[in-house]
């Protein structure tokens, strides 16, 4: 799907986001400290996380594809990576920022 060069950048990418993680530099809530893998990470466009890889894959390679789908450009909110690092398993199940179905503001989405 993606170019050998491009899934390199964004492995280093991953790979120094953990190492400024373990240095104290920056937050990350779910890190298998003893893997340096990251289970889950998200707000790679934030500053304090930010390596332009992110930028450069959202841009060069999600981005064209998406508006292709939108037919017209598009515009993200947030932009964030889940990742069941060293094989851990990933589910998501509702999440507080989406109507729950029956809630009062569902009739609204």
């Amino acid at each position: 799907m993606f170019s050998p060069e491009r899934v390199q950048s964004l492995r280093e990418a991953v790979k120094n986001l953990v190492q400024r993680a373990l240095n104290g530099e920056v937050e990350l809530k779910w890190i298998d400290r003893e893997q340096g893998l990251p289970e889950r990470t998200g707000h790679l466009l934030y500053p304090d996380k930010y390596d332009p890889a992110f930028g450069d894959w959202l841009a060069e390679d999600l981005a064209p594809q998406l508006e292709a789908l939108l037919d017209g450009p598009g515009r993200h909110s947030l932009f964030g990576m889940l990742a069941g690092g060293g094989g851990k398993a990933y589910k998501l199940n509702w999440h507080r920022d989406l109507g729950k179905p029956g809630d009062g503001a569902d009739a609204e989405l």
